[in-house]
């Protein structure tokens, strides 16, 4: 595993028990980007929070620190700097009480490499990783004219995608 910061929005999969689901609103389950919520929405989605929702951006406040989380794992501790900087967006339910990170097979492989072991079979960093879920909010104000919140970015955004 390379010492290179994560230098984007991450992705993550939450169990659907806490996305919320209010078939009254003009984009029930969902907000942007997301286009679309789970087929099942109206039954699997049982949150509270009504920001919480497939697309939802999650980050940790800047108040927050590897320290106060107590996070032990290098790889754990680059996630939580990532999701800090860039966040991290909901795009699926995970159909049981566990959160998942996405991973591009490339950083898998790396990982096990590094370490010797599967990324999602590492005890102390999906400890790690429990307390970053435990830490983040939804970041209400993502819109298409406001990503990532608005206000100054912790870090530059991408430039734009050329065709």
């Amino acid at each position: 595993m390379n010492d290179e910061p994560i230098r984007h929005a991450l992705k993550i999969v939450i169990w659907g028990k806490w996305l919320h689901y209010n078939s009254s609103s003009a984009t029930p389950g969902r907000r942007w980007p997301a286009r679309l919520a789970d087929f099942n929405a109206p039954n699997q989605y049982q949150g509270d929070n009504s920001a919480l929702v497939m697309g939802s951006l999650l980050a940790i406040p800047p108040n927050v620190t590897v320290e106060s989380l107590g996070l032990t794992t290098k790889a754990g501790k680059k996630i939580f700097q990532a999701m800090q900087d860039y966040s991290a967006y909901v795009v699926d339910d995970s159909g049981w009480d566990y959160n998942y990170l996405c991973l591009e097979r490339s950083a898998e492989l790396e990982y096990q490499e590094a370490t010797g072991h599967e990324i999602h079979g590492d005890a102390a960093l999906q400890a790690d990783f429990a307390k970053i879920i435990a830490a983040v909010k939804v970041v209400d104000n993502n819109e298409p004219n406001s990503m990532g919140g608005g206000g100054t970015p912790r870090q530059p955004l991408a430039p734009p995608i050329k065709n």
